[in-house]
């Protein structure tokens, strides 16, 4: 036999050797992994507030063209917040309008050592955000300061409280 012919016999057990060892590192590879099994992580993401009621119907009123009315709602809603977070405001629908400005409150406590957030919304600026809202149960106030057009109309303003 030449060497040649030994050496190609040499490379084929080479082959088959190292074959046979990448089949059994793979098979124990995988017997590993189902020895040792897997590791659930479960998470749910929430919002760091919530109000309830979730949807909050006030009255405004009448007001007579030319004219503005201005008022007051109290305790409208309980916000909870649970996590230091902003509380987007946004306002729509005021169409007849010619300017609307609401301040929403939120209150937790009472008296001097109160906790009170406040912000303003209106027509000119429609969207703002109170920042750094401490964890807590806050009532929700709303007040509104609303100039009529020069036409009759009625609708639904809408104000939005978020988490941005």
């Amino acid at each position: 036999m030449s060497a040649r012919a030994r050496s190609r016999g040499m490379d084929r057990r080479r082959l088959a050797l190292l074959l046979v060892a990448l089949v059994a590192a793979s098979a124990g590879a995988a017997y590993a992994v189902y020895q040792i099994g897997q590791i659930n992580m479960q998470w749910r993401v929430e919002s760091p507030a919530t109000m309830s009621p979730a949807t909050v119907s006030l009255n405004m009123g009448v007001i007579y063209i030319g004219s503005a009315a201005t008022g007051g709602f109290r305790g409208v809603a309980t916000l909870v917040v649970v996590h230091r977070t902003d509380i987007g405001v946004s306002l729509s629908g005021y169409g007849g309008l010619s300017s609307l400005a609401v301040t929403v409150r939120l209150v937790s406590g009472a008296g001097p050592r109160a906790t009170v957030y406040s912000a303003t919304v209106s027509s000119s600026s429609n969207t703002t955000v109170i920042s750094g809202v401490a964890p807590g149960t806050y009532e929700v106030d709303v007040n509104y300061t609303a100039q009529a057009g020069d036409a009759p109309a009625s609708g639904t303003a809408s104000l939005s409280l978020y988490v941005p």
